[in-house]
């Protein structure tokens, strides 16, 4: 045990017990749900066709992709993802593919849309990771609390408008959540909801200009607030 634990080191110093508890603490309930009861996973786990013994799900940035593995390793033994590495993932991913010949190894594997990543799985039965409408309203409801009543009482509009705007990246619903701290009135946080509607933009564009104005908004912090905000968002 005790040289499995100091290999593991090796590999990579990460606490990563910690940091899937971490991200498992902020679950909303029911998310991901659509994950676990779609016919894709089902076959994956258990595992009756040799063919099915891996599962690809590609998704855009911020589609929520590190969660939904979290729910899956909280649901069944996964692997994590390995990097885009070159020949170092291919050697990764031949020795699986190996291993999978000769036991009962089931692999789940997360990726952007990296065309030589989805070209290694093109025979795996494929899952796109995108955050649900349903996932995204019920992480606005366990985040309203957090706001003054006069967001709370608006809290069927943002749900509707932000569900709507993000186009399943789950990361710009958090931006556009954030951003309501900036608002003082019904009024600025109906404004907010307009422009999100009225935005010509790509999700992609729409996270970027989200981000950057969760930067502004965190330099003008106090510098310790600030240091912790950047540290949560990087």
């Amino acid at each position: 045990m005790q040289q499995h634990q100091i290999m593991m080191n090796w590999l990579s110093p990460t606490d990563f017990a910690a940091q899937h508890n971490d991200i498992i603490k902020t679950r909303q309930a029911d998310t991901g749900d659509w994950f676990l009861g779609s016919n894709q996973y089902t076959e994956w786990v258990q595992g009756q066709d040799k063919d099915h013994s891996t599962l690809l799900c590609p998704g855009m940035p911020g589609a929520g992709k590190t969660m939904m593995t979290a729910i899956a390793i909280a649901d069944v033994d996964a692997l994590d993802e390995p990097e885009d590495r070159g020949i170092v993932r291919k050697q990764v991913f031949g020795k699986l593919s190996d291993l999978q010949t000769r036991t009962d190894v089931r692999l789940m594997v997360t990726t952007r849309f990296i065309p030589a990543i989805i070209q290694d799985f093109k025979s795996a039965p494929r899952l796109e990771v995108r955050a649900s409408k349903k996932d995204v309203e019920n992480y606005i409801a366990g985040r309203i609390p957090e706001f003054p009543k006069y967001v709370q009482l608006l809290e069927v509009k943002i749900k509707e408008e932000v569900s709507d705007a993000v186009d399943g990246m789950f990361l710009l619903a958090r931006l556009y959540v954030d951003s309501l701290f900036n608002t003082n009135t019904s009024k600025d946080v109906l404004d907010m909801l307009a422009a999100m509607r009225k935005g010509s933009m790509t999700p992609e564009e729409a996270y970027n200009d989200a981000y950057e104005k969760a930067l502004d908004r965190i330099q003008g912090q106090l510098p310790r607030k600030s240091t912790l905000a950047k540290r949560t968002l990087a």
